[in-house]
């Protein structure tokens, strides 16, 4: 298979986040996933709507979470994604939708400040595990920010540092370096011995973590398996730092955290 991924400059190929969410799109989504997705929006934002509310998508990828919005009752959405594949994923979910009026999807970038100007601020400003990829992890951050209304708040949620970091940024380059049988090595090595080897020590189900996984936020077990081994450009991030850039840089504070295995969630409100 063509390797049809971009070169950011460091040698590094892009991993094709499109490719990855349209399959998801084409083999997985469901009205459960899309129901849990909801869920798990409204649960960390404290609502039990968004009536009343606009939605800014930022990195939407596969679309999932702007029709969860909408499907919450905001009375706009806009999504956004730097990969046409990504936009394509999101179109299919607004088409299955009726291609709603009150949901815009477009193509653009958060290192674009010229496109994001074109943006209207928004009540809730959304970016689930996306600038972390984009290669300037901080400036993407410093560009969306001002795109939260006044009232509003920003529900980003980052990579978080870990020892492992640099183990694991060498697991990504490799896999982004090497061929489609490369590639489905890495992943056959990868559940052996970070899924498989690791349930057998805490004597947990296997197949059965797998089955439920939809359960967080309504992904894919594989999906987010491909997402992790190739996600690259990759950046990571203390809680600490990301808090303390967040209030000395752009003014925000701290309403909301969660932590989970990779990722930090945050809802950041203006001080």
């Amino acid at each position: 298979m063509a390797n049809n991924s971009v070169d950011t400059g460091s040698g590094i190929p892009t991993f094709e986040f499109g490719k990855n969410w349209s399959e998801y799109v084409d083999e997985s989504f469901s009205e459960e996933r899309l129901e849990i997705s909801r869920q798990h929006l409204l649960d960390f934002l404290a609502r039990d709507d968004l009536v009343g509310a606009t939605f800014l998508d930022v990195g939407c990828g596969s679309g999932i979470h702007s029709l969860a919005a909408l499907r919450s009752g905001a009375d706009s959405v806009v999504s956004f994604d730097v990969d046409a594949k990504s936009v394509a994923a999101t179109r299919s979910l607004w088409t299955r939708e009726g291609r709603p009026e009150n949901w815009k999807v477009m193509q653009g970038s958060a290192l674009d400040e010229v496109f994001l100007k074109t943006l209207e601020a928004a009540d809730i400003l959304y970016s689930w595990g996306v600038l972390h990829h984009t290669g300037d992890m901080w400036q993407a951050i410093r560009n969306v920010a001002p795109l939260v209304k006044s009232d509003g708040v920003f529900y980003l949620a980052l990579y978080t540092t870990s020892p492992r970091t640099p183990y694991w940024v060498r697991i990504k380059q490799r896999y982004n370096l090497t061929g489609q049988w490369g590639k489905r090595f890495i992943e056959v090595k990868y559940l052996l011995k970070h899924v498989l080897l690791a349930d057998l020590v805490f004597r947990r189900n296997t197949f059965r973590r797998i089955r439920t996984y939809k359960a967080s936020r309504g992904m894919a077990f594989m999906t987010d398996v491909r997402d992790w081994l190739g996600g690259w450009p990759y950046e990571d991030c203390s809680p600490d730092e990301m808090l303390d850039f967040a209030y000395r840089e752009l003014g925000l504070g701290l309403s909301r955290i969660g932590t989970g295995e990779a990722c930090t969630e945050y809802l950041l409100y203006r001080r």
